[in-house]
């Protein structure tokens, strides 16, 4: 065999082989390049096929003629393949190149089917080439001027491809040096052979060897490129295995979740409505043995007696605080509601007491504040941050420290809390972190620094504001703001002594002020006008429609008006008089044994409402029932604009 049949068949085969695994990488998603590349190879491999017969002796004349004619076609579909690719397109569609290689493309194609189908460009008789060195002889049929001119105008089309290499390579895009470099070697081995086939220079044809250095370094190239892909596909799939594992145990933490919210939801109803069922006779309990110690204080009854009904108030305290408890499982979130800010402070020393007693000496001066609307349990909670985090302070210096608490009304109109310990201090560059999430001023171990910043986010649930003072070496004094209550006053600084503080009485000969009461349980309204009578003119109804029939018959200061009831609610009062009255609705105080709907937790959550909790503190309730009285008065006697 000789040399020359044998780099033929080499590059014929190789260029094959090129062909059928690209075409095998372009079923993949997003390589449909890779089957333009599998076209250019293929047409390779054929113009390769035809350089064997060229190689080959004493063939009929009519077949190298054949072969001829089939080199000059897969020659210029094998340039016309490499246009696609060299303007970066994912597919052979000629439609899409620019307008020059477009027109190139178009044209060459067309003079190919002529000269294929007439053979204008080829003509006998065969002539043969031999070259000595190489013991190598090529057997050609001459051509025509016309195919002349037509290898011209192949040849002058490779500029176009080649072009674009070069520019893609000097752009930066990665191995396009290599494939411009290729390419370049590629003309050259074109140009030569060329050459050879006009008996202008003795060497072998290597326009066979110039496919492959065309074509490895693409082909190389698109292989990394498919590689690199795999490379990311399997840790895509990686990825989404273990996001897909995530979202099936997130699914059965939800599943679980919404089992337990379910088993909890029912919990809650049930919870919520013993505790409303309790919470309605604790009432008439409490206000009947507030009624009696009433009675007994003008008389002179045994110290025994009055032992007797202070643990009947005890009694009913502890199964208030059991109810309370129960509550708790049928809470969905906030459960706003009339709170004296003393109260708060009270509760919060009770549960903050064994972090400050071994550490510092704790100073209570709770003055009179203005009543604020909350959830008792989470403003507890942040006052007990403030209460750890004071004592902490403290205990880092020798001897035992103070911390002080305080309750006071701004000159705003808000309510206060104020925290203050003779600790170490802050420096000003970290008291503007105070409040953020996981920054604490502790060394390692000492806290997480979520206290504060639950806190924080408390406040801000309130309306409320968190506030530092605090300078090295003098403490530290942070306060809890809140809002007050729409429509309450700042509380007395009189406490009056007794369970239930009567208030101011009325000047002589002023009208006493009116209250409606509204409640579906007979001992409820009956205890509860005992127990205003003296300074209220008292009107009773025991449902919602009844309430809006004494409305229409009379004029009231104040509704006192049971939540929950059959018929018309409270609630559905309330937006009733939102309508006929607007002022009156404004009026209204609220009293529950418990919200034990969704409907109710909403209502409470509104701006303005005013709710007090059964079994009722008669202390708040007088004091509330005589702001809202005065707010009234006062805005009856204004001057109209």
């Amino acid at each position: 065999m000789q040399v020359a049949t044998a780099i033929a068949l080499f590059t014929a085969t190789f260029n094959l082989a090129m062909a059928v695994g690209h075409m095998a990488i372009s079923r993949a998603p997003g390589w449909r390049i890779a089957r333009t590349f599998s076209f250019v190879a293929c047409t390779a491999a054929l113009y390769s096929c035809g350089n064997i017969i060229f190689t080959l002796h004493d063939l009929p004349l009519e077949l190298y003629e054949a072969a001829l004619r089939g080199q000059y076609v897969w020659a210029s579909l094998h340039f016309v393949a490499w246009l696609p690719y060299a303007y970066g397109l994912e597919t052979l569609d000629l439609r899409q190149l620019p307008r020059l290689p477009r027109f190139y493309a178009y044209g060459l194609l067309v003079l190919t089917v002529l000269f294929a189908v007439t053979g204008w460009h080829i003509q006998g008789p065969l002539h043969h080439l031999t070259i000595d060195w190489a013991q190598v002889t090529y057997h050609y049929v001459s051509n025509t001027w016309l195919g002349d001119a037509y290898s011209g105008v192949l040849a002058l089309g490779l500029a176009l491809p080649l072009s674009q290499f070069i520019r893609r390579a000097r752009a930066g895009e990665p191995d396009m040096g290599l494939v411009a470099v290729g390419f370049s070697l590629f003309v050259v081995t074109i140009l030569v052979e060329a050459l050879v086939a006009a008996e202008m220079l003795d060497f072998l044809s290597p326009a066979d060897l110039g496919f492959l250095v065309a074509l490895i370094p693409v082909s190389t190239q698109l292989l990394k490129r498919f590689v690199a892909d795999a490379g990311r596909l399997q840790e895509l799939t990686g990825q989404l295995r273990g996001e897909v594992r995530d979202r099936t145990e997130e699914r059965d933490r939800a599943q679980h979740a919404l089992v337990e919210a379910e088993r909890h939801a029912s919990l809650g109803r049930l919870a919520a409505g013993v505790g409303h069922e309790i919470n309605n006779p604790l009432a008439y309990v409490r206000l009947a043995l507030e009624r009696i110690g009433e009675d007994l204080s003008h008389l002179g009854t045994p110290a025994q007696v009055w032992e007797s009904l202070g643990q009947a108030h005890d009694g009913v305290n502890r199964i208030q605080k059991v109810v309370e408890g129960l509550r708790t499982y049928s809470r969905r979130g906030d459960e706003r509601v009339a709170l004296d800010p003393r109260d708060i402070v009270r509760a919060a020393m009770k549960v903050a007491n064994p972090n400050l007693r071994h550490v510092a000496q704790l100073e209570a001066d709770l003055q009179p504040a203005l009543a604020v609307m909350g959830d008792e349990s989470r403003l507890v909670q942040a006052l007990v941050n403030l209460l750890v985090n004071a004592a902490q302070a403290v205990s880092e210096r020798a001897g035992a420290g103070h911390v002080r608490i305080r309750t006071y009304a701004t000159r705003d109109g808000e309510a206060c809390i104020e925290v203050a310990d003779d600790g170490p201090g802050i420096d000003e560059s970290v008291r503007e972190h105070l409040g953020e999430p996981y920054f604490t001023t502790r060394g390692p171990g000492g806290g997480m620094g979520l206290g504060l910043f639950v806190t924080r986010g408390i406040l801000d649930a309130h309306s409320g504001r968190l506030e530092f003072e605090s300078s090295p070496g003098r403490g530290t004094r942070a306060r809890m703001v809140l809002p007050a209550a729409a429509g309450v006053q700042p509380a007395s600084s009189e406490e009056p002594a007794a369970e239930g503080v009567a208030p101011a009485k009325p000047v002589a000969g002023e009208e006493k002020p009116s209250v409606l009461i509204v409640d579906d349980e007979p001992l409820v309204l009956r205890l509860l006008g005992k127990a205003l009578e003296r300074d209220w003119r008292v009107t009773f109804a025991k449902d919602g429609a009844e309430a809006l029939l004494e409305v229409q018959r009379g004029k009231f200061d104040v509704v006192l008006c049971d939540l929950m009831m059959p018929g018309i609610s409270g609630m559905a009062l309330a937006d009733e008089l939102a309508h006929r009255d607007p002022q009156l609705r404004e009026r209204m105080l609220f009293m529950t044994g418990g919200a034990v709907t969704p409907a109710s937790e909403q209502f409470l959550s509104r701006r303005g409402v005013l709710c007090l909790p059964k079994p009722l503190d008669m202390k708040l309730l007088l004091r509330m029932l005589r702001d809202i009285s005065d707010r009234s008065r006062d805005h009856e006697q204004s001057p109209q604009a």
